[in-house]
């Protein structure tokens, strides 16, 4: 390709034309819907857009069984003037067909495409930015977003039949586009973030939603995931804080740590205490601290994988958010596998005469289909409603805001816990909606916030009566279940309403 972008080359012109005459792949298809028949030089321009015609009308290349008939009437008529070159140019066009490379093909026609929609885009800019007013760098910057959109955009899709290999892809599904928990009983039904879905975790005011948000982004760090944390309440150095802590047992000061576990014994399960020996001290030897962080970021890699990004609560809204992922990837080539968004109800939300639930729903709407498109996984809390905080099982209804967030998702986890179970350091997690698989079973897990840990690892269980017994037995609870107050049957009513 030549140094300008105004034109390209003779020969890459020729290539383009036969790619469109001869391809029959995906490849070929990208260059027929992406060239811009206006910018080829005579008579390559007319021999494309008659083949793109063609195309067109009969849904397939013309290939060397048609492309001379096409032309039949100026490659017929010695006397027309246009005989010769046409001639010579389709002869040149079959000997090139037989060694095209139309990855190669499609490849610069995507780049000569990109840098001419950068260059329209700068001279938008410039001109907004002279003229000055209200609105402009908002003006601007959508100019950029469209354009980096535009640079992106791949081969059409497709799609594919269920004779084509592609069909079996979901054999490979759980490898490849989920990333596990470490909650065993959730793993085995494929309740965990999954690119391309929206996993919801709804629990009460202060009752481990940015906990469940670490524990995530630890696992994904695991796996080799790249993940980008935003936090909207939490501080971005407390949330590094728990990063730490998660993954290397450190707690901020000393104290008896004690969990609970569970042991199999003679088929049943048996709850036991065991003594915490944490990593690290925060407060109280802060060098020490230090050093050994210190060498855990030297030596462990995969910490580079997580970006945290703190914005003021209120302030981020979906565009900024889509931006910032288009800048990382421009800048910087970090494209996330995974975004943890600490969380949408206190996100900026859309001006407009909407009520402010119908605004939450469409950003619920925006924000899933920014997953798919971008191939990430998403996962957000949801506050829980008034109803949530005195329930002893919190259920999708108790959603605060709106119930459409919980529509959106493809997956949802409600947590439950009571007093009693958070002093015994315990909480009962509620497949509220498993995409793939089996919904609306409970599992109870054991934690341990001091040192970060949303569930201790191997501890989580499907909770059957005779757990739940040992359980109750275990933390001392007494009495049955209060009833229902007014909010939750209303909650209950509303959520029938919107279920599937």
């Amino acid at each position: 390709m030549q140094g300008s972008d105004e034109r390209l080359t003779t020969a890459i012109q020729e290539s383009i034309c036969t790619c469109i005459a001869f391809g029959t792949d995906d490849n070929a298809a990208f260059v027929a819907s992406a060239v811009d028949v206006t910018l080829l030089d005579p008579p390559l321009n007319d021999i494309t857009a008659q083949c793109l015609s063609y195309r067109k009308k009969y849904k397939k290349a013309p290939g060397t069984e048609h492309v001379e008939d096409i032309f039949g009437a100026i490659l017929g008529n010695g006397e027309d003037r246009r005989h010769n070159s046409y001639q010579r140019i389709l002869q040149q066009m079959v000997r090139l067909s037989r060694t095209m490379n139309t990855r190669f093909i499609a490849d610069q026609v995507g780049e000569f495409n990109r840098r001419r929609n950068q260059r329209i885009a700068l001279y938008k800019a410039a001109d907004l930015y002279t003229t000055g007013g209200d609105g402009v760098a908002d003006q601007i910057d959508e100019i950029f977003r469209e354009s980096l959109k535009a640079t992106h955009a791949h081969a059409r899709n497709t799609g594919f039949t269920l004779a084509d290999t592609e069909a079996l892809g979901f054999l490979d599904r759980n490898a490849s586009h989920s990333c596990a928990l470490g909650i065993e009983p959730f793993d085995v039904i494929g309740l965990q973030p999954t690119k391309k879905e929206m996993l919801v975790f709804l629990a009460a005011r202060n009752k481990g939603k940015s906990q469940f948000l670490h524990h995530c982004g630890k696992m994904a760090l695991l796996k080799g995931w790249k993940t980008v944390h935003y936090t909207l309440e939490n501080s971005a150095e407390m949330t590094a804080m728990r990063y730490y802590q998660s993954l290397y047992s450190g707690v901020k000061r000393d104290g008896d740590y004690r969990y609970t576990t569970f042991t199999e014994r003679a088929g049943a399960v048996d709850l036991r205490t065991t003594v915490l020996e944490p990593d690290f001290v925060i407060e109280r030897h802060k060098a020490t601290t230090r050093r050994f962080l210190s060498q855990k970021m030297r030596d462990d890699q995969f910490l580079r994988n997580l970006r945290i990004k703190c914005h003021p609560t209120g302030q981020l809204s979906f565009d900024m958010l889509e931006r910032d992922l288009d800048e990382m990837e421009l800048l910087e080539g970090f494209v996330p596998d995974e975004i943890l968004l600490d969380y949408p109800q206190i996100m900026r939300l859309k001006s407009g005469p909407q009520d402010k639930w119908e605004k939450l729903e469409d950003l619920a709407v925006d924000l899933r289909g920014s997953a798919v498109s971008r191939n990430y996984a998403l996962v957000v809390p949801q506050q829980g409603s008034r109803a949530a905080e005195s329930a002893n099982e919190v259920r999708g209804y108790h959603g605060g805001g709106t119930i459409g967030m919980m529509s959106v998702a493809d997956n949802a986890i409600t947590y439950s816990q009571t007093a009693a179970e958070e002093l015994s350091g315990i909480a009962r997690l509620y497949s509220q909606k498993v995409r793939n698989d089996v919904a609306r079973q409970t599992v109870i897990i054991s934690q341990h916030y001091p040192s970060g840990q949303f569930c201790i690892p191997g501890q989580a269980r499907y909770m059957d009566d005779d757990l739940k017994q040992r359980v109750d037995a275990w933390i001392g609870r007494r009495g049955d279940n209060d009833d229902d107050s007014d909010d939750e049957i209303q909650d209950k009513r509303d959520f029938a309403r919107f279920a599937e």
